[in-house]
């Protein structure tokens, strides 16, 4: 048995030497010890780290596979921050493969995991609004969206991302032919 912490560590070690099957399978022994050891925090850890080298591997299915089993951890043992970037990460390889609908479903359900977390989640509440507002572009009336940019402008602002927030003002700009 070993300490999953210290896999997850080793993880990260291949991943920043750029090897990252080496590190999937790291991050795969952590996911399998820290569910042994029902250590939900580091589960949702492992399975977030795994699903990111998933991903960067290009297997997406095996990396939203991981990501919503980390959010579904991360859900019963209350870190609605921690569901909530898991739900972000899955949204946004949805939106990569143009699967716009499942996506815009995502979203809201990370709306909802965010509200919940308030003060503690203004930047996935914004990042949610960003791409509710990308995904819908074609479908939602220029009111909508306007007010998706500017309530992701808001909270960006508040969260000092100012780059982020101009990019949002940007996109409010554009939309009123500004």
């Amino acid at each position: 048995m070993f300490d999953p912490k210290t896999l997850l560590d080793r993880g990260r070690a291949f991943v920043r030497t750029r090897q990252p099957e080496e590190a999937c399978d790291m991050f795969a022994q952590a996911v399998a010890e820290a569910r042994f050891l029902h250590h939900p925090g580091v589960l949702t850890e492992a399975l977030m780290a795994l699903g990111g080298t998933e991903g960067s591997l290009r297997h997406p299915a095996t990396a939203v596979d991981c990501y919503r089993e980390a959010a579904v951890v991360a859900e019963h043992s209350d870190q609605p921050v921690h569901q909530a970037e898991a739900l972000m990460e899955i949204a946004e390889i949805l939106l990569q493969q143009e699967k716009r609908d499942e996506a815009a479903g995502v979203c809201d359900q990370l709306l909802a995991v965010a509200q919940k977390a308030a003060d503690d989640a203004p930047l996935p509440r914004a990042r949610a609004l960003c791409m509710l507002a990308r995904i819908q572009e074609n479908i939602a009336s220029p009111e909508e969206l306007v007010l998706m940019w500017q309530a992701a402008a808001s909270l960006l602002e508040s969260a000092g991302k100012l780059e982020r927030a101009a990019e949002c003002k940007a996109q409010l700009a554009f939309l009123l032919g500004q």
